[in-house]
């Protein structure tokens, strides 16, 4: 919990992290300075999580309209609903200068799957709640369920996102070979290494065997950085 008004929450999918910032924005009725603070506050949270390059999801009620713009903006896009309010302009500006979209106004949906609040006459609905994500490269649809709980003013807002940990699991394997696109011990010469250990010269007991196989990457690396440096020598 960060705040009165926001909390978060980490997970860790096969190496791929997400954070969730989870909001409760003031209303309308709010002071100017009260809602400058709670964007202040979202802000300081993002940019700290921000940090560690992972996806994160702002999810929540923003108690903001933001309408529906005509040019399919970078991280607005053209599918809002209403008449921006100063709220929405604040969502805006704070999804603008920490570069995350607003997946409702991106995805086209029948009004009805747009709105999220009803007010207490059921004569007034409006689209407040919205989930932003640093990601939308990932993201796959936005939408609201069409039934809501009779106990709540709000409908479930639900985005889907595409998995990314095949892409984390690609990276990290790049990160692990050398420079030049080798890895930086062989397999082949490691298994070799091993046959050829145990048929010449056989280790006495099992700890020794243990600690012979443990010892062996690090020397075939050694042996592999040897090589290519030796090779780079003969061709200067």
């Amino acid at each position: 919990r960060e705040s009165d008004r926001i909390s978060t929450a980490s997970f860790d999918f096969h190496g791929s992290h997400l954070h969730v910032i989870n909001v409760y924005a003031p209303t309308s009725a709010a002071n100017e300075t009260q809602s400058d603070k709670f964007y202040k506050d979202l802000k300081k949270v993002y940019t700290r999580l921000s940090k560690w390059d992972s996806s994160i999801i702002i999810c929540g009620d923003f108690n903001a309209v933001v309408g529906c713009s005509s040019d399919d903006l970078p991280f607005v896009g053209g599918h809002g609903t209403g008449q921006r309010s100063d709220n929405g302009d604040r969502l805006v500006n704070f999804a603008f200068s920490s570069r995350v979209s607003i997946l409702n106004t991106i995805y086209p949906k029948r009004p009805n799957r747009k709105w999220t609040w009803i007010s207490p006459n059921g004569k007034t609905k409006n689209e407040i709640d919205f989930i932003l994500t640093n990601r939308r490269e990932i993201a796959v649809d936005c939408e609201v369920y069409c039934d809501y709980l009779n106990c709540s003013d709000h409908r479930l807002l639900r985005a889907r996102f595409r998995s990314t940990a095949k892409k984390e699991k690609s990276r990290k394997f790049a990160k692990a070979k050398r420079a030049g696109g080798e890895r930086s011990w062989d397999p082949v010469r490691f298994k070799n290494t091993i046959t050829e250990m145990l048929t010449e010269n056989p280790p006495t007991c099992y700890e020794e065997l243990t600690e012979s196989i443990r010892a062996l990457p690090a020397q075939l690396r050694m042996q592999l950085i040897n090589s290519a440096d030796f090779r780079s020598n003969e061709e200067k």
